[in-house]
């Protein structure tokens, strides 16, 4: 044989494509978080009661949010998330707007503020303390009416 094809008998195996191949078994578990229910199903009512228009500065007036959270049980592993939807304010996206011009609401979640239509991660254990308080526009002329605003308060697993 020539030196060529003994060459080439050596280096074929190497240059052929090697393929391996493995069965893959894919398993896991479907699981349901836990019911939450907020206030027992029932409108959470937050009355700011008579609101001076020249008073306002997001710090005056500042109510406590009354809610109940009861969670069927814990889920281990998932994060429970409080988020607050509503119709935004036209001048601050974190505020919930009103029916009045120029007033918005801004809530807190334990001191903090609590942006409309975002999550907080809370311990369903020990539900955080919410808080509202009217915020005016600083280019609005507010004058008095009765205001009010309406939003949704969301528990759910994630």
């Amino acid at each position: 044989m020539n030196k060529w094809c003994i060459n080439y008998l050596i280096l074929m195996p190497l240059l052929m494509p090697v393929t391996g191949r493995a069965g893959m078994h894919l398993y896991g578990t479907l699981i349901e978080p836990p019911n939450c229910t907020v206030n027992n199903g029932q409108p959470i009512n937050v009355n700011f009661g008579n609101v001076g228009v020249s008073r306002i500065n997001g710090i005056n007036f500042e109510q406590d949010v009354p809610y109940t959270l009861t969670c069927s049980a814990v889920a281990n592993g998932l994060d429970l998330n409080l988020r607050f939807a509503g119709q935004i304010a036209p001048f601050d996206g974190a505020l919930l707007g009103t029916d009045v011009t120029g007033l918005g609401i801004k809530l807190k979640v334990n001191g903090a503020d609590f942006n409309l239509n975002n999550a907080v991660v809370i311990d369903p254990n020990n539900p955080p303390q919410l808080k509202a308080v009217p915020v005016k526009d600083s280019s609005a002329v507010l004058s008095a009416s009765p205001f009010s605003a309406t939003g949704t308060l969301i528990a759910e697993y994630q």
